[in-house]
């Protein structure tokens, strides 16, 4: 296969053989180009691959402290690291994070403009759908209010008591 020839996948070679998506320096065992140094050792593992979820995180962290609605390509250029992705990976991890009920996107123009969510009410969508998946509701929140500590058993119950007046 030729260094310019796609590969299945849609994966690229550059012109010494190597995966475009490759990440790793052969002669040092290090990550590849001239801010190798910057590549944060947290997010990635020993492979050169980012944790599981950890792009997400990086997503809505950035969403989070930018106190309003980016682009995608703002996003992108507000990542950290020394290996860019591309416009439509950041594009699908927003799709994603928006169907999860992380973010809140509204229509700028042809595009999306994305901003952070309310993680309580993430977290709520979560237990609810975690609820829905149990034939008896009644043995679920048994066990979910005898896990509680005192202190939020008693703010739960605070919270039933506003809602029924």
């Amino acid at each position: 296969m030729s260094p310019d020839e796609a590969m299945p996948s849609g994966e690229r070679r550059g012109p010494d053989g190597a995966s475009a998506e490759n990440t790793e320096n052969t002669e040092n065992g290090g990550p590849a180009g001239a801010d190798a140094e910057r590549v944060d050792s947290t997010v990635r593992s020993a492979t050169g691959r980012r944790a599981r979820g950890s792009l997400e995180t990086e997503i809505v962290d950035i969403l989070a402290q930018s106190g309003g609605a980016l682009s995608p390509a703002q996003v992108r250029a507000r990542l950290p690291g020394s290996i860019p992705l591309s416009y439509s990976t950041v594009v699908t991890i927003l799709t994603r994070l928006h169907a999860k009920g992380l973010v809140t996107r509204h229509r700028d123009g042809r595009a999306y403009r994305y901003a952070a969510g309310d993680p309580a009410a993430a977290a709520a969508r979560r237990m609810t759908r975690l609820l829905d998946d149990q034939a008896d509701h009644r043995v679920a929140l048994a066990h979910f209010l005898a896990a509680l500590s005192p202190g939020d058993e008693a703010l739960l119950r605070s919270l039933i008591t506003e809602s029924d007046e």
